[in-house]
Formats: structure tokens, C-alpha cells, sequence
């Protein structure tokens, strides 16, 4: 089941040429994946990292977090290493995190060319929801969202491109 469904996402995914469809692929596929109550995908946009499609019962409070000066150091260390990070059972609770009930987490970096585009956060209430299994699942997955990611990017930037000469000529 989790094979067809990565190959089904990797067909999904090499149709889509616009970021919004491309993320909500990505946010299905992983609810296919694995159960979860907070499913975040975030891309870093002019140095700054932006949640830009979430399914949580944070999404108020994640758009105010840069305000507010609310952190997920997991997600920042992600970003900083370029490595995933599963924690199975998270018994410290500081009051700078966003997902503050969450217990068990998974966050996947995004990496196209050695360089980190965002991440992907999947957490869950209960502790011991996800293994190494859900890693390597959600790892794959990353892996060919990145490159969907960029290739969605890209060609909304060429489309933007193209109609500005089109306005100008």
C-alpha cells in the first residue's frame, strides 16, 4: 500500500506545475501515509521560514508566529542540519512551541541541489504514533516533493515572467 502510494504521488506530482495544487498533493499523500494531527509544510521564502499549507488545529496561531515570536526550534534545527528528525515520545513542553500538545513528530527537510527549500512537519498527540518506518516513508516522500516544489516555483516564475514582457511588448 505505501509503495503505490509514492508511486501514485511521484505520478501526481510530475503533472502539477502549481505550487498550490503541488502542496496539497504533497498533504494528501501524507494523510494516505499516516495519521496526523498537525501536517505543516513550510518553505523558506526570502531567508524567512513560512507556513504555507498547514492542516492543524494551530493554523491561527501559526500565521501570527513570527509576531508573536513563536518557535519550533525542531523545525529551525531541521533547517540548520538538512537532516530529518523523528522524536517518538516528546517529554520536555516549552512554551515557545507552536504545537504544543503534539507528542510525537516527524519533520523531513526539503533539499533541491544541497539546498534546503523547507520543511515538512507531521505530529501527532499521542506518544509512540510514529517509528522509523514513518521517517523513511515521509524521507522518500520529501525527496520528490522538493524537486515537485522547485519545479512548481520555477515555472509560476517563467509564467509571471513571460506575462510581464507579453504587457511590455
Amino acid at each position: 500500500d505505501e509503495l503505490s502510494i509514492l508511486f501514485e504521488m511521484g505520478q501526481s506530482l510530475g503533472t502539477s506545475v502549481n505550487l498550490e495544487s503541488t502542496l496539497e498533493i504533497i498533504v494528501s499523500m501524507i494523510r494516505k501515509l499516516m495519521l496526523y494531527q498537525s501536517c505543516v509544510i513550510f518553505l523558506i521564502e526570502k531567508g524567512t521560514l513560512i507556513a504555507v499549507k498547514s492542516v492543524t488545529p494551530y493554523r491561527d496561531i501559526l500565521e501570527y508566529s513570527s509576531l508573536l515570536k513563536l518557535e519550533e526550534t525542531i523545525i529551525n534545527l531541521v533547517v540548520q542540519n538538512k537532516k530529518p528528525i523523528l522524536i517518538t515520545d516528546m517529554q520536555s513542553m516549552s512554551e515557545q512551541r507552536i504545537f504544543k500538545d503534539e507528542k510525537s513528530l516527524i519533520c523531513v527537510p526539503l533539499v533541491v541541489k544541497n539546498e534546503i527549500i523547507g520543511v515538512i512537519y507531521v505530529g501527532a498527540t499521542r506518544p509512540g504514533t510514529y517509528n522509523e518506518d514513518h521517517l523513511h516513508l515521509l524521507s522518500i516522500l520529501g525527496n520528490s516533493a522538493s524537486n515537485a516544489i522547485r519545479t512548481s516555483q520555477l515555472y509560476e516564475q517563467l509564467a509571471e515572467n513571460f506575462k510581464k514582457t507579453q504587457s511590455l511588448n
